[in-house]
């Protein structure tokens, strides 16, 4: 990654020694979420080999010795409606870890019957898989940030405290479906059971880009990022010294 050293630091070098000998400033930095969020916009080679490979071939696959179809938006607006902690936020449990990769398992059909007792049916699916939970946990958040990875082009809004949490509803189903729907000429029921969820998304943020314009809907060079990386670290910083003299 590229790294800035001509950017403005309003740190002495007094400053910078006492941040950089300092446990409880390292331990601020590691838990900020605004310096998670413009680490995880960096580019991430393993990630976008994984999305390519989303793209030009069906992304099926294995979990340990099962069998398991894409992550689409029915499944995902499925997991929502069972209020998932890999949707809802929360504790994930082994209950949860079933759920999610049993729906991996199982095929699903627009006009098919609504699939009834999936908590009671996905138990013991982990041990079908013949691997730890906390491996297929693990391999479940890795579907799940390459499912989204397009969204990283998206401008940053501005927080609203009047929003409540993203709702994979009927209505978030039919809209990032239909962007899908019209750009690819594949009718929406189609597109919700059968096409993956980072396809969706990356047809979600073409027409987006459309609307709003490259300059708004981009992949942001890392050497961007590293920049109000480090802005971000000074502020930390300042805050820290003010506040500990």
């Amino acid at each position: 990654m590229e790294t800035s050293s001509s950017a403005f630091c309003p740190l002495t070098p007094d400053e910078l020694r006492t941040l950089a000998a300092s446990e409880a400033f390292q331990k601020l930095v590691a838990a900020d979420p605004e310096l998670d969020r413009l680490e995880s916009l960096q580019y991430r080679m393993a990630d976008e080999v994984s999305a390519l490979h989303e793209t030009l071939f069906r992304p099926c696959g294995r979990i340990g010795d099962l069998s398991v179809m894409p992550l689409t938006p029915a499944r995902w607006s499925l997991l929502w409606s069972f209020s998932s902690p890999y949707v809802c936020g929360g504790t994930v449990r082994l209950p949860d870890i079933e759920l999610f990769l049993f729906l991996l398992a199982l095929e699903l059909h627009p006009g098919g019957p609504s699939p009834s007792g999936l908590p009671r049916r996905a138990s013991g699916v982990c041990r079908r898989a013949g691997l730890p939970p906390a491996e297929i946990h693990k391999q479940l958040l890795d579907r799940i940030r390459i499912a989204f990875l397009p969204l990283k082009l998206l401008p940053q809004s501005a927080p609203d405290a009047s929003r409540g949490p993203v709702r994979f509803d009927a209505e978030w189903l039919n809209r990032i479906c239909s962007a899908a729907s019209v750009r690819t000429n594949t009718p929406i029921r189609e597109v919700m059971f059968f096409m993956s969820l980072n396809q969706v998304c990356w047809q979600y943020v073409n027409m987006l880009r459309d609307r709003l314009g490259p300059l708004e809907v981009r992949r942001r060079p890392d050497s961007e990022l590293a920049r109000e990386i480090l802005a971000r670290v000074y502020e930390l910083g300042g805050k820290f010294l003010s506040e500990t003299d």
